[in-house]
């Protein structure tokens, strides 16, 4: 299990607690499941994200569909710690 903490554009200071999906991942594409429920875009539905790495853009994402629509939000930060 690679847990990390991530902080977006969108919700700065809110970090959420992720862990990262190696099957579903790729090398264009990090996909982690949803940890933290309460993160404004775990609430806005949905259990995981993808992170684009060239572009740093975190979309929803679907273990069946892939990604969903247009990216959410800019990855800001992304590590095995959060602070407050």
């Amino acid at each position: 299990m690679s847990i990390a903490f991530i902080e977006t554009a969108r919700f700065p200071s809110q970090f959420a607690a992720v862990e990262w999906s190696a099957a579903a991942s790729s090398p264009e594409l990090a996909v982690y499941r949803l940890l933290s429920g309460n993160w404004p875009l775990a609430q806005e539905g949905g259990d995981y994200i993808a992170i684009e790495p060239a572009s740093q853009a975190v979309y929803r994402y679907s273990p069946q569909g892939g990604v969903q629509g247009e990216p959410l939000d800019q990855l800001l930060s992304i590590g095995p710690h959060a602070w407050n």
